[in-house]
């Protein structure tokens, strides 16, 4: 059995999309690495994405209180007090998956159940990280859970004139 994970490179200004030639140029650098198997390919969204790491999502840290609040992990404390209420963010926020890029959502506010206070979903931190963007560059890693290397992040920041940050996906 082939465990698949993929790794999302994102942005960190959420709404900065390179233009097609930049992005062509980063799928080349992709598929020229050993590590990086699989596919290789980028989406580019009108609306800003919350990109996801798939079964990767353990935990989200509310940034009012800091409650580390538990993501569909059966029997714990937390979650038998306050319900699955991840699942039901998902539903009021309207999440439609595109493609392998990500989930496209309404931007309103968030009831965390920790504190009962109001924040949006870019504030919220993840575990493992998750991340909002227009630009999404996927590539396919069978068979390893490893980030991409430093320097070849580096080299993809070089190419795309921006700063990026990793999302590792497991399905």
């Amino acid at each position: 059995m082939s465990i698949n994970y993929s790794i999302k490179v994102v942005p960190q200004d959420p709404n900065y999309v390179p233009d097609r030639k930049l992005c062509e140029m980063a799928m080349d650098l992709a598929s020229k690495h050993d590590k990086m198997m699989g596919f290789v390919s980028y989406h580019v969204n009108d609306e800003v994405l919350f990109v996801d790491p798939g079964v990767n999502l353990f935990s989200i840290i509310c940034p009012l209180c800091k409650a580390r609040l538990q993501v569909d992990n059966e029997g714990d404390e937390y979650e038998a007090q306050h319900g699955d209420w991840w699942a039901a963010v998902e539903d009021d926020l309207h999440f439609e998956k595109i493609d392998d890029a990500g989930y496209a959502y309404e931007n309103s506010d968030i009831v965390v159940p920790c504190c009962s206070g109001k924040v949006k979903l870019g504030e919220l931190e993840f575990n493992w990280p998750a991340g909002l963007s227009k630009f999404v560059l996927v590539i396919g890693a069978v068979n390893t859970s490893n980030l991409i290397d430093e320097e070849i992040i580096e080299q993809f920041e070089k190419i795309l004139k921006s700063p990026l940050y990793q999302i590792r996906c497991y399905s």
